[in-house]
């Protein structure tokens, strides 16, 4: 009788984009420390941050572009400081819902408002200040760290060093949801937390 072997799989591909450098570093640091083998992650995050954060559209145009590709999931990073300035939330919600309806279980929008800064900003502690941009989250950081930059190897020690605060950051992320629909828009979120949650974070990796 021939020996049965079981059927090979391969790890899930998916995607990480969004539209500054920041959370390209961040991640790419992210996934090395992780050593996830259960899933194969491919950051298609821009390598230089653009002057023009914001631009959800490019950000969704290129989600399916990578889905039609053949990618298994895309996480789609989003800062909302510019939607809210361009008074654009009407747009984005429902080009939101009409993009996850034609790829439902393959697509995961995240919104951090103003900028991915406050999820960075929670790793020191809670808050609930209103940042009306994104300069304002990034001066609230440096009043943690002085030094803060963007550049890649600066972010990538950061995450690194971050990294033992990462629950705690969770928890004050999480916080933040607590009675979001009375909030007004310049209240900060940081929606990143779920992706972390779910491809970093999960019970089998802890």
């Amino acid at each position: 009788m021939a020996r049965q072997t079981k059927p090979r799989t391969t790890p899930k591909v998916c995607a990480i984009i969004g539209d500054g450098s920041t959370e390209k570093h961040y991640f790419d640091k992210l996934v090395a420390i992780s050593g996830s083998k259960d899933i194969k992650i491919k950051p298609e995050l821009p390598a230089t941050s653009g002057k023009r954060r914001g631009q959800y559209r490019k950000v969704f145009i290129k989600a399916e572009r990578l889905l039609a590709e053949g990618y298994d999931h895309v996480h789609c990073l989003i800062d909302y400081d510019t939607i809210v300035q361009q008074r654009k939330q009407a747009d984005f919600e429902k080009d939101q819902q009409e993009l996850q309806k034609r790829y439902p279980g393959r697509l995961t929008i995240y919104i951090n408002n103003p900028c991915f800064e406050v999820w960075i900003l929670l790793h020191y502690g809670r808050t609930g200040r209103h940042f009306y941009s994104c300069g304002e989250a990034e001066a609230a950081l440096k009043q943690r760290r002085n030094d803060y930059c963007t550049q890649a190897h600066y972010i990538s020690t950061l995450c690194e060093t971050l990294h033992p605060n990462i629950q705690t950051a969770i928890s004050h992320a999480k916080a933040l949801e607590n009675n979001r629909d009375d909030c007004s828009d310049y209240y900060p979120r940081a929606d990143v937390y779920k992706l972390i949650e779910t491809i970093f974070c999960s019970p089998q990796k802890q």
